[in-house]
């Protein structure tokens, strides 16, 4: 279970603040390791129960496509591939 204060800034976003969209940045993040279902995720998943239906966006470096597509697959995150910087 993800600590307190990580749910509570998501549920703080969601219907405090009163995002419209989340943008998630970096890389081996703990978005990507929350605990449960791999696949198929339901209202009982973290990532549904913290941020529900908001457009989800995680811009994400394109050498390393594995995971993001883990986390596209566990989140149900939009990945906005971009090339390595020179």
């Amino acid at each position: 279970m993800p600590p307190h204060v990580y749910i509570a800034v998501y549920l703080w976003l969601r219907h405090e603040f009163d995002a419209h969209a989340l943008i998630h940045n970096g890389k081996r993040g703990a978005l990507e390791w929350l605990p449960g279902k791999a696949t198929a995720l339901d209202d009982l998943s973290y990532p549904d129960a913290l941020w529900s239906q908001l457009p989800h966006l995680y811009p994400f470096i394109v050498n390393d496509p594995g995971e993001g597509v883990q986390t596209k697959r566990l989140t149900g995150a939009v990945i906005i591939d971009h090339l390595v910087p020179r």
